[in-house]
């Protein structure tokens, strides 16, 4: 073997017994089967950092000196942003929020996702006003992140689908489109006459409208934390469209409508009050009760559709709305993966009353509803 090889060979090993070390918190100095390594300054701190979150009993006592500020700033610089996310995240299980939210520190360094808002919402009526004042913080930049991210795509979206001109297959003389007609039957000229025989005219409605309001109906039980935070968001974004009207409801066996407070998606995430049963059939009635379009409006429910209240009252309402609002969609995920669980033979019996039953990422929410406007003019 080259010597070249050799050397490249015991870097390796070095390199691979200190990750090990550092893995299993092993003080070179104190454990005999790590002593051909050592630990830098560095190591030093990312082992502090590490013991500090995965350390064993009640924590080390390194962990139990290290400040907040300090470990937020350490794991901010030793790891990548989707590392110190999920370390943040085991900090939170281990030591509780209500800890962490002490330290002004927390705020300024913390990477604002879903998960973390989901656990400032779960346990938000738990909190001191202090720290609820500071979770309410966290919320709120995640709330800016998100409709940063989606307000383009949505409202563009969406404004297409309402712009969308509708195809009159009958219209009157002033209202055909000649162009359109004329392109339509090429294949009936007879050169003998010069002309063309329409078999099908094409009229222009573009100033017609066949949808121009949203009623959002969310399940706020348990299992639908992600959900939630995501449609308040949409909720948000669709109630600046001019064009739209949007309406947001939030139930569990209660209602809640926060339409009032629809442009705020964090004074909407703090009003709910996630878990309890699901009443889906009280949803949809109060939504038909409260809806004085139901023929202009796109009925978005968005539960996974575990009916723990009365199944049969469900579909009795399911099948009132589905025949007077214009469309109804039912999404049964909105979370990051696009993955969840839900009740397979309701969703199955609201497909069979034409109800479309999508499990939708973030991302295809707008373009879905857009989908569902357009269908609306057919």
């Amino acid at each position: 073997m080259h010597e070249s090889s050799i050397d490249l060979y015991n870097d390796r090993h070095a390199d691979l017994l200190r990750k090990w070390s550092l893995i299993l918190s092993a003080d070179p100095q104190q454990e005999e089967e790590f002593e051909e390594t050592g630990w830098s300054e560095d190591d030093i701190k990312i082992d502090r950092v590490l013991s500090w979150v995965y350390g064993g009993g009640s924590g080390s006592s390194k962990g139990r000196s290290v400040k907040v500020n300090d470990w937020l700033r350490d794991v901010d610089f030793y790891f990548p942003k989707s590392i110190s996310t999920i370390i943040q995240k085991d900090a939170i299980k281990r030591y509780g929020l209500e800890l962490l939210l002490k330290d002004d520190a927390f705020i300024e360094h913390i990477v604002p996702d879903v998960h973390l808002a989901v656990t400032i919402l779960k346990m938000k009526g738990l909190l001191p006003d202090t720290a609820r004042h500071k979770a309410r913080l966290i919320i709120d930049a995640l709330a800016r992140k998100l409709t940063d991210r989606f307000a383009f795509q949505t409202t563009a979206a969406i404004g297409r689908a309402l712009r969308s001109p509708l195809t009159n297959r009958k219209p009157r003389y002033n209202n055909i489109h000649w162009s359109k007609t004329i392109f339509k039957n090429l294949h009936t000229y007879q050169p003998e006459r010069r002309a063309i025989i329409p078999e099908t005219l094409i009229g222009r409605q573009n100033r017609q409208k066949s949808i121009d309001t949203i009623f959002i109906l969310i399940d706020q039980s348990g299992s639908m934390y992600e959900s939630l935070v995501y449609a308040a968001i949409y909720g948000s974004i669709f109630s600046r469209i001019p064009a739209l009207r949007t309406h947001l409801v939030l139930f569990d066996s209660d209602i809640a409508d926060l339409t009032g407070q629809i442009t705020d998606p964090v004074d909407v995430l703090f009003s709910s009050h996630m878990g309890g049963s699901t009443n889906i059939g009280r949803a949809l009635q109060y939504a038909l009760q409260e809806c004085s379009n139901p023929d202009r409006a796109l009925l978005v429910l968005i539960s996974d559709l575990d009916e723990t209240e009365d199944t049969a009252y469900m579909l009795h309402e399911a099948a009132r709305a589905v025949s007077q609002f214009r469309k109804m969609i039912t999404i049964l995920a909105l979370n990051k993966e696009g993955k969840g669980t839900w009740n397979t033979e309701n969703a199955a019996l609201f497909a069979g009353m034409d109800i479309t039953c999508v499990a939708s990422t973030p991302e295809q929410f707008p373009d879905i509803c857009a989908e569902q406007i357009i269908l609306s003019r057919s």
